[in-house]
């Protein structure tokens, strides 16, 4: 288990990884889909 802010940090050494947002999974899969995903673009990059 990792806790990690850095999606770069992510990338390179993670299969799978889970993204939470106030305590709630919003994501889970590879990185690649994770990083593509709507409610992690939301929560994390400020995307609208």
């Amino acid at each position: 288990v990792i806790i990690e802010h850095e999606m770069g940090v992510i990338e390179r050494i993670t299969e799978r990884c889970v993204v939470l947002n106030f305590g709630r999974k919003i994501a889970e899969g590879s990185y690649r889909e994770v990083a593509a995903d709507r409610q992690v673009q939301e929560a994390y990059l400020g995307v609208e």
